[in-house]
């Protein structure tokens, strides 16, 4: 909401009311445009928000499982899985690759 909000502040536009009786995706909609949403776009924007969470959830169980499964103990699998979700995406890119035998970069 505190986005939707700031857009309307910097194109200087007046703020508006989040509604009690529609769903958070429409509120979001609503708050950022203005006017009440279809209830497509709302639905649209609730499975975006929903699979947006699952995705970065279920990375963050997998790292969790594969530590644990090598027998180490709890506390390194729940670093793993930290540590795994929460590096800059630029980091994970550089270290993406692997160096065959014979020195060649290839992506992992």
């Amino acid at each position: 909401m505190i986005v939707a909000l700031y857009d309307r502040i910097r194109k200087g536009k007046n703020l508006v009311e989040a509604d009690p009786n529609i769903s958070h995706a429409a509120n979001f909609l609503l708050m950022l445009n203005g006017e009440k949403p279809s209830a497509t776009a709302a639905k649209a924007l609730d499975v975006a928000l929903v699979l947006a969470r699952r995705s970065r959830t279920q990375r963050f169980h997998l790292r969790c499982r594969v530590t644990a499964a090598t027998l180490s103990d709890m506390h390194s699998a729940i670093t793993s899985a930290i540590w795994g979700s929460e590096r800059p995406a630029a980091w994970r890119r550089q270290r993406s690759g692997f160096q065959d035998a014979e020195g060649n970069r290839r992506e992992g």
